[in-house]
């Protein structure tokens, strides 16, 4: 089945979220995705040391740097760390929390998926 992307109305309304319930690195992980527009097995395996190298906007660069510093995160650390900083998430992971996104939203789950946000 295909996935459908998210509106702008339905990123603006997750970012608002994400920030209120202060989930920056998911709130980072939906903006670099939506920017970047690069495939979730390469999103996942970004490290720290990648910030600087990315064309991203301000407002992310600021959200990432305050993000590192707070989660205390090294240059080769996974900016989307699993249980301990070895390892990114899995795209299981991954899928859960945008599944979890659709739920705070009232969306259908199975609507969208990981491809949702390099279709967004």
């Amino acid at each position: 089945m295909t996935k459908k992307p998210f509106t702008q109305r339905q990123i603006k309304k997750i970012k608002q979220i994400l920030l209120q319930d202060g989930k920056t690195r998911d709130y980072l992980l939906l903006s670099i995705a939506l920017e970047l527009k690069i495939k979730n097995c390469y999103l996942l395996r970004l490290q720290v040391e990648d910030l600087c190298y990315l064309e991203i906007d301000s407002d992310t660069i600021v959200h990432a740097i305050r993000y590192a510093n707070e989660e205390k995160l090294q240059n080769k650390d996974y900016l989307f760390s699993g249980n301990g900083r070895g390892q990114p998430i899995t795209r299981v992971h991954c899928a859960r929390i945008i599944k979890s996104w659709c739920l705070k939203l009232g969306l259908e789950r199975g609507d969208y998926s990981t491809k949702s946000l390099f279709w967004s």
